[in-house]
């Protein structure tokens, strides 16, 4: 939709009235999912967590099941937890100070996650469960494979650490 494209370019120029626009547009066309999603995305980058899980959880069944929407309903999910988890940097330090810290493993990527550094996530996630394989019943592991979720299970980041997640199975 055009409207929707000149909502989105006002948007990145900063215009204020762009949301309330989309609103609007999202209203108006409450069947075409693709505009709903662009301003759910729009939502979470404004940290509107809860106005973007309410026009997620309002969506058919059959939209949640392709790929880009659950990324995007896995990727809200961490970011309303990274939101409530404070300052990365002193995560950081813990973990440097302290390399057996699952707790701050976790929680550091979880931010990570939410902040798109996917990399420094699995990461931290693959020293998780180097570390503790018991640790949250082995959330290191089932957190990766999320990540390779939202990454498309495929790329070269989703193959390097598939190996490395293989290789420490065995």
């Amino acid at each position: 939709d055009k409207r929707m494209f000149a909502a989105l370019q006002n948007y990145q120029q900063g215009n204020n009235s762009a949301l309330s626009e989309m609103q609007n547009l999202v209203n108006e066309y409450p069947d075409n999912f693709q505009i709903r999603l662009q301003y759910i995305t729009v939502l979470m980058m404004e940290q509107e967590y809860e106005s973007a899980k309410t026009l997620l959880d309002n969506l058919p069944p059959q939209i949640k099941q392709n790929e880009d929407v659950a990324a995007m309903i896995s990727r809200l999910e961490v970011m309303t937890i990274a939101d409530k988890l404070g300052d990365p940097q002193a995560l950081e330090q813990q973990v440097a100070s302290h390399p057996e810290d699952c707790e701050s493993r976790h929680q550091l990527s979880i931010i990570y996650i939410a902040q798109g550094q996917f990399e420094q996530a699995l990461e931290q996630l693959y020293r998780i469960m180097k570390t503790d394989r018991s640790f949250k019943d082995d959330i290191g592991r089932k957190e990766m494979l999320k990540v390779f979720d939202m990454l498309g299970n495929s790329g070269e980041l989703v193959s390097m650490y598939r190996k490395k997640l293989a290789a420490s199975l065995y």
